[in-house]
């Protein structure tokens, strides 16, 4: 069984490291993230890069639920195991690629 990549990690990593990669992402983040992954991101996604400071962090908040719709199952999984839906799906598509990439 193949493992799942960290794709979230391998940019981050990569943006630690590299100044202009970093610079880019900043930017640009989804010319730069659809040119890392290989994939076309629609256009109704909006992907947001926050750089974290010494003195400022941040908490990301899952999407709101409407007041009629419980989670799933999975749904609570995903969000106890610390998974972001775009990075979620994101190695779920990739995974259905055969991750060739």
């Amino acid at each position: 069984m193949s493992q799942q990549r960290d794709y979230r990690a391998e940019i981050t990593l990569k943006a630690m490291k590299d100044e202009d990669f970093r610079q880019k992402l900043l930017d640009n983040p989804k010319a730069v993230m659809e040119h890392e992954l290989g994939i076309v991101i629609p256009d109704k996604i909006n992907i947001q890069v926050l750089e974290e400071k010494h003195d400022n962090f941040y908490l990301v908040l899952p999407p709101k639920a409407s007041s009629e719709q419980e989670l799933t199952d999975d749904e609570l999984d995903s969000v106890a195991g610390g998974n972001h839906s775009f990075w979620y799906y994101v190695n779920r598509f990739m995974t259905a690629l055969g991750d060739g990439h």
